[in-house]
């Protein structure tokens, strides 16, 4: 090639910027390029040597200008043109686009075949570059302001529409709108919008929750929160954030953020992936308006959305005050279905107080997910220690407490974040006569949602809540006051029952007999006496006072009966736990019943070690061991014998009296301890009895923390196993 060639007297070399020329057909022979045209292309002499004219255009020719480039060349020679103008994009070595404004001068043989072909190049970049920011600016200008007319009147549906004309502006593949909110003190973002120029493309699973720290993106939040963007070609990211952006493939990138209230809200995301990207100062004053209509929309739509739940709430309030009136138990559960209604909550509970600050149990759920809390959970085992003490006392002193998914104990967190995914608690009390009686639980996925409703709003649930169940108490009250009222009134009726004949009995026999006696002592002479000692036997009078005796035991120990079961039902008696032997209390229980024993010829085997001891009330012992023993003795034949045993082992200690009577059928059996159906059946001998002692032996064993067994088979005796545990502690 000769680049000393002349060259045609029609061009001023001066005045141009490259000049191509090339012999014979297409790809064509050149014969001259002007040191010009290296300077224009930035390439040298050696890199272009020997290539063909098309090879050289093919090579810096800008890839969206190629086929028109080479279709108006290929179209002027077969129309045997002389001449054609085109413009076009050139890209130079160092990768600058550059606006060429191209003149082709094309010679032809006899045959009109193409003999000669001179291009001529002028750098018309400047030029070209005013006029097209003129256009774009014109274009932003349209599309800025056909933005911001939807928010004249903004619906959820009109951010896809804002969405479509930054994606047709910007060139881009695809745009994203992230929303942050927080977990566990990081900054998490959720893909809220998305769009692509290919209907078929999805969103790839790892774009659709941005964990920033996770993915290695924390510079982004640093760029988003002093409200920079971040934009170019993968080649300049970091390498974590050119690893999470490859996974789309993209070849550019620009992102800017989205502000509410003066806080980072979110960001928008353009994808690219081809050479479509945009970017200058026109690209970002644009982009720059469509985060201000953005966040403005975003605005409009969150005090909409809160207007809108302010005023649901407010008559969801209005629903729970009616039905705080109603007398219906299910009253709290519907209470529950209006607030979840009215709110975007995820999880509502009714935790009540149970033992003094100390443990608490969930009465009511309701909750999107079909798992619940275990609802039997002390405050200890539910919060971490660090914030135990504060979350009683905020709560006992009236005060609304907001808990983080972190707050509560390390199985629970794991609970209410991967079984419920929530992140965030309001515990709201409510109190009943004054004091802290419990409180409702709402739920929140987000952080963000706990901004919904204010205090005052959130007080009322709280307020309607407790009217409700201070009136609940008041009726439960009032229903067990008049229940132990009618119990009180049945009880007075077989107290005098009790009173009125099996008292009489008793007196009537101590009277009767001493009667007889002092007869005998009054109306005989000191000759009477001296004749009567000769006829009257003395086993006759001695035999008067044995029942006299026998009256008197069993009449002190039916009013000790009747004393003991009145305190009782007034819950006036209490266990004073402390170490009790067996071996001493069936012993006295055995001396106390001598006579009787001795009088019926019964045979008692005590076969308890002297050793065994348990903590229990002695005296609540004596009296379940004086009855058993006293019953066992009354339904025993005569010359028949009664075991008292005992047995102790690591966990309990059990107390046995087996009897050789008369047994009981399973009638019988079934209604022993039925405070309701009292009665007594006279024993082997005739004696009368309340049926008070077993009441009060079952009351007394329930008091111990104690356990009562019966067998019993008719005509063969019965046996009764008291079992206590081991583990009571001394008052």
């Amino acid at each position: 090639m000769n680049n000393d060639l002349s060259i045609p007297l029609e061009i001023d070399n001066s005045l141009i910027d490259g000049i191509v020329i090339s012999e014979g057909n297409h790809p064509g022979k050149v014969t001259y390029i002007s040191d010009t045209f290296y300077k224009l292309t930035g390439y040298s002499k050696e890199e272009l040597a020997g290539m063909s004219a098309l090879a050289i255009f093919k090579k810096i020719i800008y890839e969206d200008d190629y086929i028109s480039f080479f279709s108006e060349m290929a179209d002027a020679i077969e129309q045997k043109n002389d001449k054609v103008h085109i413009t076009f994009r050139i890209v130079d070595k160092s990768g600058k686009i550059k606006w060429i404004e191209d003149i082709a001068k094309y010679t032809y043989d006899k045959d009109y075949n193409l003999s000669k072909s001179s291009i001529i190049l002028l750098d018309v970049s400047y030029t070209k570059n005013i006029q097209i920011n003129n256009d774009n600016r014109s274009v932003y200008q349209k599309a800025i302001i056909e933005a911001s007319s939807f928010l004249v009147n903004p619906k959820t549906d009109s951010i896809p529409n804002v969405l479509k004309i930054i994606l047709e502006i910007t060139s881009a593949t695809s745009v994203y709108i992230y929303i942050n909110h927080s977990e566990n003190n990081k900054i998490i973002s959720n893909i809220e919008y998305f769009l692509s120029n290919n209907p078929n493309t999805e969103i790839l699973p790892d774009y659709k929750r941005i964990d920033f720290k996770k993915e290695g993106l924390e510079r982004w939040l640093d760029k988003f929160n002093n409200k920079e963007f971040i934009f170019g070609s993968m080649d300049i990211f970091p390498n974590d954030e050119r690893i999470f952006l490859s996974k789309a493939n993209f070849l550019y990138f620009t992102a800017f953020p989205i502000f509410f209230n003066k806080s980072l809200y979110g960001f928008v995301s353009l994808g690219y992936t081809d050479k479509s990207y945009k970017s200058g100062n026109s690209t970002f004053a644009f982009l720059n308006f469509m985060s201000r209509i953005l966040s403005t929309f975003f605005m409009y739509r969150k005090n909409n959305k809160n207007l809108a739940i302010h005023s649901k709430y407010e008559k969801g309030l209005s629903m729970c005050s009616q039905l705080a009136l109603e007398n219906d138990d299910n009253v709290t559960n519907m209470i529950l279905k209006v607030v979840s209604r009215t709110i975007p909550v995820q999880y509502l509970a009714v935790i009540e107080n149970t033992d003094n600050n100390t443990r608490f149990k969930i009465t009511h759920e309701l909750s999107d997910s079909k798992q619940y809390i275990n609802s039997s959970r002390s405050f200890k085992e539910t919060f971490n220690p660090n914030v135990l003490l504060p979350i009683l006392d905020d709560l006992s002193n009236g005060r609304i407490v907001m808990l983080k998914s972190d707050d509560f104990s390390h199985s629970l967190a794991d609970m209410v974040k991967y079984k419920f995914n929530m992140q965030t608690f309001i515990l709201i009390p409510f109190f009943v006569e004054g004091k802290w009686f419990g409180c409702i639980s709402l739920g929140f996925h987000y952080i963000n949602d706990n901004h919904i409703l204010n205090k005052d709003s959130l007080f009322s649930l709280g307020n309607i809540l407790g009217t409700y169940y201070s009136k609940k108490h008041f009726r439960e009250a009032l229903i067990k006051s008049n229940e132990e009222l009618k119990e009180a009134i049945m009880t007075k009726d077989q107290m005098l029952s009790i009173i009125s004949h099996d008292l009489k009995n008793p007196m009537n026999s101590i009277l009767g007999f001493s009667s007889l006696i002092t007869d005998i002592i009054n109306t005989a002479t000191d000759e009477d006496i001296q004749i009567a000692s000769k006829s009257i036997d003395i086993n006759d009078i001695q035999e008067y006072n044995n029942v006299i005796h026998q009256s008197s035991i069993e009449l002190i120990s039916l009013l000790e009966n009747i004393l003991i079961w009145s305190r009782t039902l007034r819950n006036k008696i209490h266990p004073m736990f402390t170490q009790t032997n067996i071996y001493e209390v069936c012993s006295t229980a055995i001396a106390i019943n001598a006579g009787i024993v001795k009088n019926k010829r019964i045979n008692i085997i005590l076969e308890v070690p002297n050793n065994i001891s348990i903590v229990l009330d002695m005296n609540m012992l004596k009296t379940i061991i004086r009855n058993l023993l006293s019953n066992a003795i009354k339904f025993t034949n005569e010359g028949k014998s009664i075991r008292i045993s005992a047995l102790q082992n690591k966990s309990t200690t059990t107390i046995s009296i087996k009897d050789e009577g008369i047994g009981m059928s399973k009638d019988t059996l079934n209604h022993l301890f039925n405070k309701n159906d009292i009665n007594s059946k006279q024993g082997t001998n005739g004696e009368k009895g309340t049926g008070l002692g077993l009441l009060v032996v079952d009351d007394f064993i329930k008091k111990m923390n104690g356990e009562i067994k019966v067998e019993s088979t008719l005509n063969e005796g019965s046996t009764f196993q008291i079992i206590f545990p081991n583990d009571n502690t001394e008052s």
